[in-house]
């Protein structure tokens, strides 16, 4: 029999990883502000020593490169005024003080997006970002966190696009838009060539995210999945998911013990919150040591399954099937039976209890059970 384990077990869910605004937010930074910041400091250093037209000159460059340069054209207004420039002074100060007021409301209206949106209000959430996004035009990161929104909203194409706006600003939490960009394309759009790029621009902007090297071996062969899934575990070794996702790689590559190992170590880390239970995990490692026709390890290990979770029926039955391998007839059918208990529905249980039966001398009763199995849709 072959264990029937979680159908594509190492992939993360398209909104699982999305990040929320608390936990990953970057510093707000303009796209320009760096070149805008330097001719301000010039601006103010020129007019320190009187040489206001040459002030004036590097203000305004800063407004060139950083139109939302609230701090230029305070400056600019100041210089203008000891040139006796009212009327310039006057428009500066207008559309500074303006500045001043957007900022305000635009960064009061992103929080109230990112609360809203911590509160799993994502409709909200957008309507905060929407009306932050014209006002402070500069602070190009809240594209990234208004398409998570949408992601989670499934307006898949909402979300790629705020996502490209991201990335075209040069937003500097672009690689995680990149990486969520990633897995729209993957899961939604089928596009893994464009999703694979998207991960290695996502890893060239930061090589230090475990997470972008998980989803890019979910995409790549098995040797560079290997490479990818070790620095993963390298950058988070206390992620069990990691582990699991490598072990199923070894696994694949023959590399049974490798396997096992990174299957101990997912059980050693004990997590509440992952791919598979602890009680699963014993059964996939159970399996392998099926692989190796090491019985009775394996069957060890469906003990502790079992004992990790009672009400897992799968684990009843693949100790059953040891069991049976084994020569312990009454304990196998004993185990196919807790697991009819608990779903009178699970064709494999039928299937396997009828073979144990009719080959020990019950031959009507496990016709009956086979039967039933596949009226159930148990396909051999």
């Amino acid at each position: 029999m072959k264990l029937n384990f979680i159908t594509n077990l190492f992939k993360k869910s398209t909104n699982e990883s999305v990040n929320a605004p608390t936990e990953n937010i970057k510093q707000n930074k303009p796209f320009d502000e760096g070149g805008s910041k330097a001719f301000i400091e010039s601006g103010k250093l020129k007019a320190s020593k009187r040489s206001y037209r040459e002030a004036i000159d590097d203000f305004s460059k800063a407004i060139e490169l950083d139109p939302g340069s609230m701090e230029g054209y305070l400056e600019r207004s100041k210089a203008k005024r000891e040139l006796n420039d009212k009327t310039g002074a006057d428009k500066d100060l207008a559309t500074g003080s303006r500045l001043l007021d957007n900022l305000d409301n635009g960064l009061q209206a992103n929080d109230d997006g990112n609360a809203a949106y911590e509160e799993g209000d994502y409709k909200n959430a957008i309507k905060f970002y929407n009306k932050a996004i014209p006002l402070i035009p500069t602070i190009t990161t809240i594209y990234y966190y208004r398409g998570c929104a949408k992601q989670y909203l499934e307006d898949y194409k909402g979300a790629v696009e705020d996502f490209d706006k991201s990335i075209e600003t040069g937003a500097s939490n672009r690689d995680l838009s990149y990486y969520q960009r990633s897995k729209i394309k993957s899961h939604k759009l089928r596009d893994k060539n464009g999703a694979l790029q998207d991960l290695n621009k996502a890893i060239e902007l930061n090589p230090n995210d475990a997470d972008y090297y998980y989803s890019r071996a979910i995409l790549v062969d098995d040797y560079d999945a290997l490479q990818d899934l070790n620095k993963a575990v390298e950058l988070a070794p206390k992620d069990a998911d990691n582990y699991i996702a490598r072990g199923l790689r070894k696994k694949a590559m023959e590399d049974l013990e490798g396997s096992i190992s990174d299957i101990t170590k997912y059980i050693e880390l004990n997590p509440k919150d992952s791919l598979l239970t602890v009680s699963e995990a014993y059964s996939l490692r159970a399996g392998m040591r099926l692989f190796q026709n090491n019985l009775e390890d394996a069957l060890i290990d469906h003990n502790k399954a079992v004992e990790a979770d009672r009400s897992n029926e799968k684990a009843l039955v693949e100790r059953g099937i040891i069991k049976d391998l084994l020569k312990d007839f009454d304990g196998a059918i004993l185990d196919f039976n807790k697991a009819i208990e608990l779903n009178p529905k699970y064709a494999d249980a039928y299937y396997h209890r009828g073979s144990v039966k009719q080959n020990n001398g019950l031959e009507d009763e496990g016709v009956m059970d086979v039967i039933k199995a596949k009226t159930l849709g148990f396909e051999e």
